[in-house]
């Protein structure tokens, strides 16, 4: 488990600097997923096509990572699957794929991961 470190300065700070903040502290406020085809966009939003990262959904942040190869969370995923069970019929029939997809990624050990594998 990563462990906070604090400075001299009192300035919180963590042992894996390559980290952005972004990366180790989820935003609580951030949607799971966005519909699919909201305001007329394909699979994701606009914020996952514009590589706009503070707009973008749970889902579509993972997915940007993984594909610019940037480390993971597995515990996001996991959140996803369990909650993936409450998305309507559309959503699930594009996301849960994507997910798989992830998931197989992790367990597999094709990406680099942050924090730890827990379950839902």
């Amino acid at each position: 488990m990563l462990q906070q470190v604090y400075s001299t300065t009192h300035v919180l700070q963590h042992p894996l600097r390559s980290l952005s903040l972004s990366m180790r502290i989820p935003n609580k406020n951030r949607r799971y997923i966005y519909h699919v085809g909201m305001n007329n966009d394909y699979v994701f939003s606009q914020y996952f096509y514009t590589a706009n990262e503070d707009n973008m959904s749970r889902l579509e942040l993972q997915v940007y990572k993984y594909l610019n190869q940037q480390p993971i969370c597995p515990q996001e995923i996991m959140r996803l699957l369990g909650a993936c069970t409450r998305w309507d019929d559309l959503d699930r029939y594009y996301y849960i794929p994507i997910l798989y997809l992830l998931g197989h990624a992790i367990v597999m050990g094709y990406v680099e991961t942050y924090g730890e594998i827990v379950s839902p």
